[in-house]
């Protein structure tokens, strides 16, 4: 798995990039941290085998994803609550917030800077940002 926006789609990261300053600007206190960009098709097997047939909570609801795709045309972000650094749920330092209503303001951001959010969605994906398909594979910023 890949956490840098060096293996996103140019457009991708021009877009997150602003998104980023949008969020930051509306949201001091609040840290957007990236915790995949590319993943394998065998760990995208191994996200959706999990609350299937592994054990574990239902975290993806498809086989293929946009994150196998090089170069990626999606991001998954959580939300820090206390600080910037590696999200992580166990970390004394930096707090992930898991609450859906800290996502909803990723929705109208995203949509300001022609991205799409996982939010919106039939299948909630509230951590989850990706190109519109307009957008060609090859596309420049």
């Amino acid at each position: 798995m890949i956490r840098t926006l060096d293996h996103a789609h140019p457009v991708l990261r021009v877009r997150f990039e602003a998104l980023k300053g949008l969020w930051d600007q509306a949201h001091p206190t609040e840290h957007l941290q990236i915790t995949c960009v590319w993943r394998s098709r065998d760990e995208q097997a191994l996200l959706y085998a999990q609350g299937r047939t592994a054990p574990g909570d239902v975290v993806t609801w498809t086989r293929v994803s946009r994150h196998n795709l090089m170069p990626s045309r999606a991001i998954d972000v959580c939300i820090l609550v206390d600080g910037v650094g590696l999200c992580s749920t166990t970390s004394k330092a930096h707090v992930a917030s898991w609450e859906n209503a800290k996502y909803a303001p990723l929705g109208p951001l995203c949509e300001t800077v022609g991205l799409i959010w996982g939010g919106a969605w039939l299948h909630h994906d509230r951590c989850h940002i990706q190109l519109p398909d307009d957008v060609p594979q090859r596309g420049a910023a």
